[in-house]
Order: C-alpha cells, then sequence, then structure tokens
C-alpha cells in the first residue's frame, strides 16, 4: 500500500518527521511517499494561512493523483481534507480527524475521566479532541500509529467494494 503524506505547509523538516514516525507504525509494505507544499507558509497558524494550505493541498494531491492509494493531509486543522474528499475518489484522512478518534479512545481511562469531572462544565465531545491533539503533540506515535491505521482501514474498506 503507498500512502502519501502531504503537508501543506512549506516545512520539509515537519514533513521528514511526520514519515520518520510514521515508518515506525506502518505495517510492512507499505510505502510512505513525503510531499511538502512547494509553497504557501512554513507554519498554518490563521484562517487565512489554512485557505492558502487548502488550496495548495489540493493541488498536491492533484499532481501526485494516481501514485498512491491512500493520503494523509498532514497538518494541524486538516485544510483542504472537506474539499478533498469532494474532489477525489481515494481515502483521505487527516491529523485532526486522528486525534479526535484518539480523544475519545483516551476517554476510556481513569485519569482522563477524572480530568473531565473536575472540568465539568465542559462536556468530553470538547475534552476529548484536546487530550487527543496534545496526545498527537506529546506522543506522535501513537498518534501517527493512528492515523496510518485510518488510512489503511480506508483503504481496504474501498477495496472490498
Amino acid at each position: 500500500m503507498k500512502i502519501l503524506v502531504a503537508n501543506p505547509n512549506t516545512s520539509t523538516g515537519v514533513t521528514d518527521r511526520l514519515v520518520a514516525s510514521g515508518k515506525l507504525v506502518a505495517s510492512a509494505g507499505t510505502e510512505l511517499i513525503p510531499m511538502t507544499a512547494p509553497r504557501g507558509v512554513p507554519y498554518i497558524a490563521t484562517r487565512a494561512e489554512a485557505a492558502i494550505g487548502s488550496t495548495v493541498m489540493l493541488e498536491m494531491l492533484a499532481e501526485k493523483r494516481g501514485t498512491f492509494d491512500a493520503a494523509v493531509c498532514a497538518a494541524f486543522g486538516d485544510p483542504g481534507l472537506g474539499g478533498a474528499r469532494e474532489l477525489f475518489d481515494f481515502p483521505i484522512v487527516g491529523m485532526a480527524v486522528m486525534a479526535t478518534l484518539a480523544g475519545r479512545a483516551a476517554a476510556k481511562y481513569p485519569l482522563v475521566r477524572s480530568v473531565a469531572r473536575v472540568m465539568r462544565n465542559v462536556t468530553m465531545m470538547v475534552v476529548g479532541p484536546v487530550i487527543g491533539l496534545i496526545s498527537v503533540v506529546l506522543f506522535p506515535f501513537i498518534g501517527l500509529a493512528t492515523l496510518f491505521w485510518l488510512a489503511g482501514r480506508a483503504v481496504m474498506a474501498r477495496n472490498k467494494d
């Protein structure tokens, strides 16, 4: 299986770290194809930068289309993910989606539940994704493992049809 790791910002170092971490958890026979935005911003932090990143993400996916089985939108906030799912017929997952799922999974643990009880006015729907995002930052190995697992599941589900 070939998975495109598409980073819609211009930080090649970030792309390299994501791919290196992904290789640690990827299944045998999985090829991770790195791609960093050729233009844009080094770090996406504002809505305007996310809009630029979205456009670049769609261009990157179109450029590499047909050379991979699934793609990962490798940037915080998943710029371009919705548009990509609308335009392309290959599976694509994003880091924010993965972080949300990781946060929901983390909610099973007592420490997370204790934090949620202390923060009575904050629902688990907010706490879960926040903890998921924190876990991706603090424990990228686990976060990337989940991300690549999701990409693999998407390819397998698509191949069943």
